[in-house]
């Protein structure tokens, strides 16, 4: 299996190999044929660059000769893969994380997939229905969750701050209770530049949503929209220190090895999380 999956990828035919793995893997094998077929029509759209499009192949070649290794090696559960759905009893945990931060999403699925396989029942925002209210899906999940997985990284912050995601922004709210467990991607969250590069990274944004407040003004327009991010980013800015006191005062599970998500220590967190899921239920 790894080696005819080998072939294909040095043939440049990612996609005939990931549709090889998903005859003995199928939702392995989905899930990343998604990510790359995505990526495929987006570059092709020039909605990226060529860099991020080769990135993003590298990392799918990479988990695809990873999984079928393990397939080869018979250290995949192929009987856990085939069940449907974890039993209804079992522990509900909600994954929030950014959208917009590739590697918080990809991470995010992954988390998924991870817990799927234990039996633990698992909503993301993927699960939100198209026109759903944000904020309202996001209590509701967080209200009948056992547990909430927070993906934490300098991209999801940012993006968070920049695009007003409401979800993450919510759970970060609630960051210092019990049933909120931190999941950080990177270590530049706790370094204390961060907060100085945040702070900048806030102040250009408002200078630039301030000038947009004054030409809707100044053009007889509606400002409303303007002022509302103002708001948000106004708050976010006053919010900023208070939010890394909260990321430091918790035991935050790091994914990382200080560089990237690896996968000996992406073993290593999920594993502590299960544990402690499992230790809550028992």
């Amino acid at each position: 299996m790894k080696s005819e999956v080998q072939q294909l990828i040095s043939r440049g035919d990612t996609e005939s190999a990931l549709q090889l793995l998903a005859t003995r893997v199928p939702d392995e094998a989905t899930l990343l044929l998604a990510q790359y077929s995505s990526g495929k029509k987006q570059y092709g759209l020039n909605l990226m660059d060529f860099s991020e499009w080769n990135r993003i192949q590298a990392r799918v070649n990479f988990a695809a000769l990873e999984l079928a290794g393990k397939v080869e090696n018979g250290d995949f559960d192929l009987e856990k893969t085939a069940t449907s759905t974890p039993p209804a009893d079992s522990p509900l945990v909600y994954i929030t994380y950014s959208p917009d931060a590739d590697d918080d999403k990809d991470t995010a699925n992954k988390m998924r997939d991870f817990l799927l396989q234990n039996d633990i029942r698992v909503i993301t925002n993927d699960d939100m229905e198209l026109g759903e209210n944000i904020e309202g899906f996001v209590n509701k999940s967080i209200k009948e969750s056992d547990y909430i997985l927070a993906v934490i990284s300098s991209d999801s912050l940012s993006n968070s701050w920049r695009n007003g995601e409401a979800a993450l922004d919510i759970v970060l709210d609630r960051i210092s209770e019990t049933k909120v467990i931190p999941v950080s991607l990177d270590h530049k969250v706790l370094d204390p530049d961060y907060y100085f590069e945040s702070l900048d990274f806030l102040n250009e944004h408002i200078k630039k949503t301030q000038i947009n407040v004054q030409k809707a003004l100044n053009s007889g327009g509606d400002a409303r929209h303007f002022q509302l991010d103002l708001n948000r980013l106004n708050n976010a800015k006053n919010q900023l220190s208070l939010i890394i006191e909260k990321m430091k005062s918790v035991r935050m599970v790091n994914l990382d090895n200080g560089h990237e998500v690896s996968e000996e220590q992406f073993e290593r967190g999920m594993n502590r999380i299960l544990k402690r899921i499992r230790n809550s239920k028992s």
